[in-house]
């Protein structure tokens, strides 16, 4: 920012500084501005820096969109793969199922044809020990009648 020193100076000295003290506070706020006031030059240098740094953030940035997106789609396939071994696994246990209620089934026929089985040779069993008894009853009859 451009000061004009020998009209500050004359102000100062119209409000009723001396020479000497009016040119050494113009030199102070002239040096104070000197460090703290951006120029014309500092803006387009920072603005060109903001620019620059604004382009790598958004170049960044992009290289983020693109990763993510890459791990999206991979996620995706991996989850369409689990899915499938889901999908098979169910399958499997429909199987197993299947598998166990017919050998379920198979076993209950089982058991009944055993438990047929048992009842006629509990029949037969009783049908000749039954005979049996009658041929000891008449054995014993003789027995009596001959000892007699």
């Amino acid at each position: 920012m451009a000061v004009d020193t020998h009209k500050a100076v004359k102000k100062l000295k119209e409000v009723g500084f001396d020479e000497a003290q009016a040119e050494a506070v113009v030199r102070m706020v002239g040096e104070a501005f000197d460090d703290s006031v951006a120029t014309k030059a500092d803006i387009v240098t920072v603005r060109a820096d903001l620019s620059t740094q604004g382009a790598e953030v958004r170049s960044e940035i992009q290289e983020v969109r693109v990763d993510l997106s890459t791990q999206g789609a991979e996620l995706r396939g991996e989850i369409q793969e689990v899915r499938g071994e889901i999908r098979e696994v169910r399958g499997e246990i429909q199987e197993v199922r299947a598998d166990l209620s017919t050998q379920g089934a198979e076993s209950r026929a089982e058991a009944k044809a055993i438990r047929a089985e048992i009842r006629d040779l509990e029949q037969r069993m009783t049908i000749k020990l039954g005979g049996l008894l009658v041929l000891a009853l008449t054995l014993l009859t003789a027995i009596n009648k001959w000892l007699g």
